[in-house]
């Protein structure tokens, strides 16, 4: 991203003339490190952030301490030897000021620098200094840099030497309030500094983004990274999309298709500020629909003929996650007749084998359905088709109150799926995967009677996922259990293994 204006803190004024094409890189890494090698040399000193204006703090300097940084109308940073810097510290505690001294051995930007002006000058000679190419504000003045002061050597041991004037550069750069501040660098300091700066208290606040997380934040580096490339781009800033995506390894997601009807619907520049802003505007009401037929829709069937008999002659290996009421049990039953490798999962408390090829485990415990796939890739069984049953729960499920069955819905259901999927994703790096999820009393097709549709929470995450991993296919079958008696099971159980 290129921006159009910079403005550095300190050391970052020489990061500032890099990009600007002042310094070449080579030029300006031996020169901060000769810099580097000149102030360790030195007489060590003491820095100290203050909660006082530069002003404020000014009169109790005396002759050996210098105001090294100033940040804005509350704070400021003072640089000195260590006795003079620790007496204003004392002072400072009787008059009850917030004051921390900082993690440095050196006084910069004080008074205690300038023993190393002459000897930076004739460093800096010896380097090619150009006209700057990208516009930025210089620290030692608070404005514009000229190219009188960028070309000039004495210019950058007075950098080194005198105040960083950082709270006049935020009132020059904050001028203009419609332009985005982004902090490069470790921290967000620089931004904080900003925010707090009276022009930023105007109605247009400048949207101010930093690259990197603060150290409370949990969110992985470069997902931060991505989210602020992202809210630069919705705010018109164009990245080079090349450079961007350069040893970037991507997938394609399949999305829905729609119709190219010739018409915008992109945000417009309110919209998008807010989103980069972190608030989200609720979209305004249309009004009521007046024709009542409009409210509602309702899912139609079509009728297809069962399959009477499995016709399937592909060597598959199967997991079947059996259900409470039996049917899995029919089914796994069936299956090992025509001699289909099968293993089969039972809900329990904890992951254990109970018979060789039966395991029982919780259904809420990722780290069982990672043990599951492990012991599976180990016996040669690890599974190209899945059939999930624990939505299966006949008339009554437990428990009867509306919240519990959502819970049991959500626990059996999606949760049980959502870890599946990732577990399978984990451990089953290639080839296709078929999986059925079967429940019972979702859809009303033939005028059936009590329903749970708080099973229904499966199909969302049904269509979901062939997206995010289209080798992997998935198909709800919706049953309703029959009566009393082994018949209506096993009948159930034949259409169910035919299908």
């Amino acid at each position: 991203i290129r921006p159009r204006a910079m403005v550095g803190y300190s050391l970052g004024e020489y990061v500032a003339a890099c990009l600007s094409g002042v310094l070449s890189l080579p030029d300006a890494l031996r020169l901060v490190a000769a810099r580097a090698r000149m102030i360790q040399e030195s007489e060590p000193g003491r820095m100290m952030a203050v909660s006082l204006s530069a002003e404020a703090v000014r009169p109790l300097l005396g002759d050996d301490v210098s105001l090294a940084v100033d940040n804005g109308l509350e704070t400021c940073v003072v640089a000195g030897p260590d006795e003079a810097v620790a007496e204003l510290g004392a002072e400072l505690d009787r008059r009850g000021v917030a004051h921390r001294v900082l993690p440095t051995t050196h006084a910069l930007h004080s008074k205690m620098m300038l023993p190393l002006a002459d000897s930076l000058i004739e460093l800096v000679r010896g380097i090619t200094l150009n006209p700057p190419t990208i516009p930025y504000l210089s620290n030692v003045t608070g404005t514009w840099i000229t190219l009188g002061e960028a070309c000039d050597p004495g210019y950058w041991a007075r950098h080194m030497c005198k105040t960083v004037q950082f709270f006049q550069s935020l009132e020059t750069l904050l001028d203009d309030s419609r332009q985005v501040l982004l902090e490069v660098g470790p921290g967000q300091a620089l931004g904080a500094f900003a925010k707090q700066h009276p022009a930023c208290q105007k109605a247009q606040m400048p949207l101010i983004l930093p690259t990197m997380r603060h150290a409370h934040q949990h969110q992985s580096d470069p997902a931060f990274l991505l989210e602020q490339v992202g809210r630069l781009w919705l705010l018109g800033v164009e990245p080079d999309w090349n450079g961007f995506w350069r040893n970037e390894t991507r997938r394609r997601v399949h999305l829905p298709t729609y119709p190219f009807e010739r018409q915008q619907y992109w945000p417009d520049e309110a919209s998008l500020m807010a989103y980069a802003e972190g608030r989200f505007p609720l979209p305004e009401q249309t009004g009521k629909k007046p024709d009542l037929a409009d409210w509602f829709y309702v899912p139609s069937w079509r009728q297809e003929p069962l399959i009477s008999r499995r016709t399937d002659t592909e060597t598959s290996r199967w997991l079947v996650f059996a259900d409470g009421c039996g049917l899995g049990d029919q089914i796994v039953r069936s299956l090992r007749e025509a001699g289909k490798p099968v293993a089969m999962v039972h809900v329990g408390p904890a992951f254990a084998v109970a018979a060789p090829g039966e395991y029982i485990f919780s259904p809420m415990s990722t780290e069982d359905y990672d043990r599951l796939f492990e012991t599976l890739a180990a016996e040669g069984l690890l599974p190209d088709r899945i059939v999930h049953l624990w939505g299966v729960t006949g008339d009554d499920p437990k428990p009867s109150d509306t919240s519990g069955r959502l819970g049991h819905a959500l626990d059996l259901g999606f949760h049980s799926l959502l870890h599946l999927v990732r577990a399978a994703v984990r451990h089953h790096t290639s080839g296709e995967i078929r999986l059925d999820v079967v429940t019972d009393t979702i859809h009303a097709v033939a005028g059936e009677g009590r329903l749970h549709p708080e099973k229904a929470i499966v199909l969302g995450l049904l269509k979901v996922v062939p997206q995010e991993h289209p080798h992997i296919r998935c198909r709800s079958i919706d049953v309703r259990l029959p009566g009393s008696g082994d018949r209506g099971m096993r009948r159930l159980a034949g259409h169910l293994t035919a299908e």
